[in-house]
């Protein structure tokens, strides 16, 4: 049992004499750190200590190994230790940046001949470096031909020292409501680089855009974002029309304005069944732009099923314009809507603009003319009355089934440099009821002034109409006074406000008129806590006054609410898509006489993060005096507490878009309300548009009680735009290029080619050659404009087109070009020349081909030339006036002949100098 022992422990010692040495106290021993860290592209020392331990001298060598990245300045050492001697030896080893982060090994090795006695390590931990980059392959790419593959390539670089799980984003712009994002997700290893292409399908919308631009954005494993890229993608398309280069941006995220939307909702409590048509499209024929817009809605067991509103034709010629059918007034002293017919001058600031027009005042378009609801008609004007400012009338007539309405009303407005401002009206006004009844004339006037004095702002505002005024503030007297100050990081501001309303009427009502009056003081103040915190805070003084009808009798009674309110509102922003507002006003209110003092409070929260937003709020008290007035009573114990919750997302590549509300009400008085609504809109195609939606309501109170629910389903079209809108003095542009074949400028079918695929640019348009050889572009403004084939093998000179007609065709040959090189070289001709200095920079050399055509080279600082040419003979003439003084050229004139496919060397031209004329005399002459 014990030899085969002895004969194993024999050999294992024979044959592993290091491991020996570890049972043993070794003869040489070997010391360093065993641990250490590093960075890429650095040096890293280490002391490596030698023990000789034995009793004799011993001759060692000492061998330094490590993983693939360390590079070791001085991997092998000699060294001869006496008895007991150490030796301490630096070691440089270099981290190259090729190393990952981890662990890496640095061996030593110890021999004693080739026997090695000593052996040790050091584990070098590397920190981790991420260091991510991306680039454009290709920063522009064409796009010409629908159904072509559009390709954007990026490049990442991976330049740390570890592994890298990657997302590259390519997110094209919203074009015509239809977003388009590419994702893919690249595995980076370190210290490498890889390119990622996106491609999508070429198509009608695409084309019809003349330049977009499509970012490509890096994610790394966090989803943190390490750099991004722009491609611009321009449209070379050899079919389409001018659009202004200022407008391109605008135009992007255009969607067709022409469209037909049909639905139909469902028959619920006290309305039939419904089905719903809208249209809108614009046209244009020839310098004629329109717009027709139309709503229709059908109920058959209607008496008058059909409904037609909100319907109208717009024809515009240069600056006339004009509607025929629903017409809706803003802005004017009186609100007038009906059907019929509007005229507007919009004319430059030198002469006046006009707007006229008149309706009846039915609005449904299919409903019989005979009407006795009256009719209305009103006239605007405006002009500048200088720089700053302009003066405006206006006149409405409005005549009801009972009475008739008159206003005439004048404005002058005044605009300094958008620091002041003034406006002042002044106008009259006449109402008179029929069957002999009422005539009354009033008065209308009103202030409005703004201003800023440094850091202060000022804000005036008044108006005043007596009572018959048969305008929208009838019986109005109001004026609003509001200074406020700015600081670096706070605003303060106070106001003062009085408002009356005391209207009058030419047909009395019964129970008389109802008046209110309203005083309020109030200042506040808002300032920044930190960057995304905000502090408001405004005290309130109000007095309400009014004449309302109480309980129990027909008599209007006067009403005194008095209110003191302090408002505070915090609000924070912790990201920009991530908002939280809290309000609260608390104070004290009574109706005067009526009820006592009373707390009153209110709060408003308001929560949005993302797509989910919620608002609640809830109040106990009066802060206004229609609030404590129910059925006829007056109480101090309105409560209301109400909240709403919405979410909208989009789904399947932004093809679904889903919108969820809900919202609850309790009223004291009123009773509880709760409800729920869904929207949803789904992309069926790019012009195709789906809807649906679904409302329910449940309603409890004290009088009455149930519920609800309501759903509508429709689908959307986008129509083609019909005829194209561009200026009158415009035309269409079409350049057929060619490949002269025989050189002579004239386009021969039987010998000449079309030259497709040809790039071409338009002043700055571009555009690809269709395979007729043509480019045709359309609306282009009247003008001059350059024109260049870019082809590197086929030459054509730059052309000017002037567009003065409809349509302008212009031939360009290409012709087969060859490269000519020479030089000029200046030539001391003697002691007695003219001192000029040798310089080359910019000396013109003339080439003349038997056409005319004259094509110019200039010299480098070396005096070398060089150039394409189309073939064929050249005369070729040094410009001498650009030469300098005294030097002339020889030979003066030479001659070339250009061929294709090689380089054409032309003889050199020595510049050469004048000698002075020097007189020579004999000795004693």
């Amino acid at each position: 049992m014990f030899k085969p022992l002895f004969s194993f422990l024999l050999l294992f010692s024979i044959f592993s004499p290091g491991l020996i040495l570890q049972g043993q106290e070794a003869p040489v021993q070997i010391s360093v750190d065993s641990i250490v860290s590093g960075r890429n592209n650095t040096m890293l020392d280490l002391m490596v200590t030698v023990h000789n331990t034995s009793a004799t001298e011993r001759n060692l060598s000492l061998l330094i190994n490590g993983d693939s990245g360390l590079r070791i300045i001085n991997d092998s050492r000699s060294l001869s230790l006496d008895a007991g001697e150490k030796a301490f030896l630096p070691v440089k080893i270099f981290i190259g940046k090729e190393l990952p982060a981890g662990e890496s090994l640095i061996r030593y090795t110890v021999l004693d001949g080739n026997t090695p006695v000593a052996r040790s390590e050091t584990l070098l931990t590397m920190d981790v470096r991420r260091e991510l980059r991306l680039g454009a392959v290709e920063p522009q790419v064409m796009i010409f031909r629908e159904g072509d593959s559009l390709k954007l390539s990026a490049q990442i670089f991976n330049n740390g020292n570890t592994t890298e799980e990657t997302q590259l984003i390519a997110q094209f712009p919203n074009i015509y409501g239809r977003a388009i994002t590419l994702n893919r997700k690249v595995t980076m290893e370190p210290f490498s680089s890889q390119t990622v292409t996106f491609s999508t399908v070429v198509d009608r919308e695409l084309l019809n855009i003349e330049v977009f631009t499509v970012n490509i954005a890096g994610l790394n494993r966090n989803r943190e974002f390490f750099g991004n890229t722009m491609v611009t993608v321009q449209n070379a398309s050899s079919n389409r029309k001018y659009i202004d280069p200022s407008q391109v941006s605008s135009l992007l995220n255009r969607i067709s304005p022409n469209r037909l939307r049909l639905s139909t909702r469902n028959t619920i409590e006290g309305s039939d069944a419904s089905y719903l048509a809208d249209g809108h499209t614009e046209f244009y024929l020839k310098n004629l732009e329109g717009t027709l817009s139309f709503n229709a809605v059908y109920r058959p067991e209607q008496f008058e099923p059909l409904y037609l509103s909100n319907t109208w034709l717009d024809l515009k010629n240069g600056n006339t314009a004009v509607r025929l059918g629903n017409l809706n007034t803003s802005g004017l002293e009186r609100n007038l809507y009906g059907r019929g017919i509007s005229f507007t001058e919009t004319n430059d600031e030198a002469k006046p603009r006009i707007s006229v027009g008149a309706m009846d005042k039915s609005y449904n378009l299919a409903e019989p003319l005979q009407n006795n609801r009256g009719y209305s008609a009103f006239g605007t004007t405006a002009f500048q009355m200088g720089e700053k400012s302009q003066a405006e009338q206006m006149v409405v007539f409005d005549r009801e089934s009972d009475q008739q309405h008159f206003i005439f009303m004048n404005t002058y407005r005044y605009r300094n440099e958008q620091k002041t401002s003034l406006d002042i009206k002044l106008g009259y006004g006449n109402s008179s009821a029929f069957n002999e009844g009422m005539q009354k004339s009033s008065l209308a006037g009103g202030l409005d002034f703004r201003t800023s004095l440094g850091n202060y702002h000022l804000n005036t505002s008044g108006f005043y109409s007596s009572g018959y005024y048969p305008g929208l503030r009838r019986g109005n007297t109001y004026f609003d006074q509001r200074i406020s100050r700015n600081f670096t990081k706070q605003n303060v501001w106070m106001a003062f406000s009085y408002n009356r309303y005391r209207p009058e009427y030419v047909i009395p009502s019964l129970f008389g008129s109802q008046h209110s009056e309203q005083i309020s003081i109030e200042g506040g103040t808002q300032f920044q806590l930190t960057k995304k915190l905000s502090l408001n805070m405004s005290p309130k003084w109000k007095k309400e006054m009014a004449n309302t009808f109480l309980q129990g009798s027909t008599a209007l009674h006067p009403l005194t609410f008095n209110s003191q309110l302090l408002n505070t509102t915090l609000s924070y922003s912790p990201q920009k898509s991530h908002f939280i507002q809290f309000s609260f006003q608390q104070g004290l209110s009574e109706f005067a006489g009526i009820t006592p003092l009373a707390y009153i409070h209110r709060s408003q929260v308001n929560w949005n993060i993302g797509k989910f937003s919620v608002n609640g709020t809830y109040q106990k008290g009066n802060f206004m005096l229609y609030e404590g007035q129910f059925g006829g009573e007056l109480s101090r114990n309105t409560e209301k507490l109400s909240a709403q919750a919405s979410y909208q997302s989009e789904f399947l590549n932004q093809r679904l878009s889903l919108q969820l509300n809900s919202m609850f009400s309790y009223d004291l008085y009123s009773g509880t309300n709760l409800g729920g609504m869904m929207n949803a809109e789904y992309k069926l195609g790019r012009k195709t548009l789906l809807q649906a939606s679904f409302n329910h309501m449940r309603y409890s109170g004290q009088y009455y009680k149930g519920a609800y629910s309501f759903y509508q389903l429709g689908v959307q079209q986008l129509l083609p735009e019909l005829g194209e809108k561009g200026s009158p003095d415009s035309g269409t542009l079409q350049v057929f290029l060619y490949r002269d074949l025989n050189n002579n400028r004239v386009y021969d079918p039987l010998i000449d080619e079309p030259a497709s695929g040809i790039r071409i640019s338009i002043n700055n348009a571009r555009f690809i050659t269709d395979e007729k050889g043509y480019v045709q572009y359309r609306k282009v403004p009247y003008g001059s404009y350059r024109i260049r084939p870019e082809d590197s093998q086929w030459f054509a000179a730059q052309t000017v087109a002037e567009i003065n007609q409809k349509t302008q065709l212009l031939n360009i040959p290409l012709e087969k070009a060859g490269l000519v090189r020479g030089k000029f070289q200046y030539e001391s001709t003697g002691i007695h020349q003219f001192e000029v200095f040798a310089y080359y920079s910019g000396i013109p050399l003339i080439f003349q081909d038997a056409f005319g055509t004259r094509y110019t080279f200039y010299a480098n600082e070396k005096g070398e030339f060089h150039g394409y040419l189309p073939v064929g003979r050249y005369d070729v003439e040094t410009n001498a006036a650009a030469l300098q003084k005294n030097v002339y050229a020889a030979p003066h004139r030479l001659t070339i002949d250009v061929k294709a496919d090689e380089t054409n060397l032309l003889e050199t031209i020595i510049l050469k100098v004048r000698e002075k004329k020097v007189e020579i005399r004999k000795f004693g002459e």
